[in-house]
């Protein structure tokens, strides 16, 4: 009985890391290839979570950084320039890690920079 409970456990643990997207430069650079960085606060922790899940440990804390601000600018819509404003570092290790891994023959990424989305942001609540 006991070795049966065991191996139900291995099959449940096994099917459950199946699901998982692997963590590596692959798999995050062809997940960012693929999809558009969303304009949308909300679609965008969507996006960074899915980003997150395949991060490489040199860039899953910026990753994981990014995904937890576009979080709290959901829920805080008022600090939003200063969340954004703090963690401009962050998303320039975030740029310069992608380009160098994803963009590797022209180190330049097609989509929008971090910056540009910020300088967007902040002429857009400038127009209000």
């Amino acid at each position: 009985m006991a070795v049966l409970l065991v191996l139900v456990v291995l099959g449940i643990a096994l099917l459950a890391n199946r699901n998982r997207p692997e963590r590596s430069v692959a798999s995050f650079c062809g997940y960012l290839k693929a999809n558009q960085v969303p304009q949308d606060w909300k679609v965008s922790i969507a996006y960074y979570k899915q980003l997150e899940a395949r991060a490489p440990k040199d860039v899953y804390q910026q990753t994981k950084t990014i995904r937890q601000t576009y979080e709290q600018m959901v829920k805080r819509p008022d600090a939003a320039v200063g969340l954004d404003l703090s963690i401009a570092g962050t998303g320039n290790q975030f740029n310069e890690w992608v380009n160098t891994n994803c963009y590797p023959d022209n180190n330049t990424n097609p989509d929008k920079s971090l910056q540009q989305w910020k300088q967007d942001f902040q002429k857009s609540l400038n127009e209000d």
